[in-house]
């Protein structure tokens, strides 16, 4: 089904309505992975088991999603697959090792897997998260479910911690796959209610 995408601008508590309008596991790691780790429906269909990674970081064990980056020139079959780890925060994480768990996934599996044990496609992916911010909708009448995409999702995780947390913008680049300034500079150019309030309140 083609749908005209219209930019939403969601804020922390739009994306709990969300996870909590999930009636699957599997929808909820979906909204997670775009949310809070800034992955493309492309990269959520094509992420494996195997490309889980687990690192002792100050004596506590983070993880991360080993993605498969963008060819570095634009025409077909040219130049190197830049790559990347995803950070996968403790609340991303959980949900996906219970959906491993639920599902006996090993290595070679789909980390979220259709209901046949495949891969989604992209646009399998993309029909999740218009289902679940269908059902946002039905509960919370907010109206921005009525457009939210995938894409929405990873510009929440781009705004939200550049311009809400002020988190390192080399760092938010990095773990989500910006290569330069310009590209991510889209995703910031609407001031959030919360940073409004932040800036300009009493």
């Amino acid at each position: 089904m083609v749908r005209k995408e219209k930019k939403v601008w969601l804020d922390k508590e739009q994306i709990k309505d969300l996870e909590n309008s999930c009636n699957r596991l599997k929808d909820r790691c979906i909204i997670k992975l775009g949310s809070w780790s800034g992955l493309r429906a492309n990269e959520i269909a094509k992420a494996k088991v195997k490309d889980l990674r687990e690192y002792n970081v100050k004596g506590k064990l983070e993880h991360f999603l080993q993605i498969e980056g963008k060819r570095t020139k634009q025409r077909k079959d040219q130049g190197l697959k830049k790559g990347r780890e995803a950070y996968l925060p403790e609340r991303v994480y959980t949900d996906l090792r219970m959906l491993i768990n639920q599902n006996k996934g090993k290595a070679e599996d789909p980390l979220i897997p259709n209901k046949f044990g495949d891969h989604y496609t992209p646009d399998g992916i993309r029909e999740r998260v218009y289902k679940v911010s269908k059902l946002a909708y039905e509960s919370c009448k907010d109206p921005d479910f009525q457009h939210t995409s995938s894409h929405d999702l990873r510009r929440f995780f781009a705004h939200y911690n550049l311009e809400e947390l002020g988190k390192n913008p080399r760092v938010v680049m990095s773990v989500g796959g910006w290569e330069n300034w310009e590209s991510i500079e889209p995703y910031l150019s609407k001031p959030s209610r919360t940073t409004i309030v932040k800036e300009l309140g009493d």
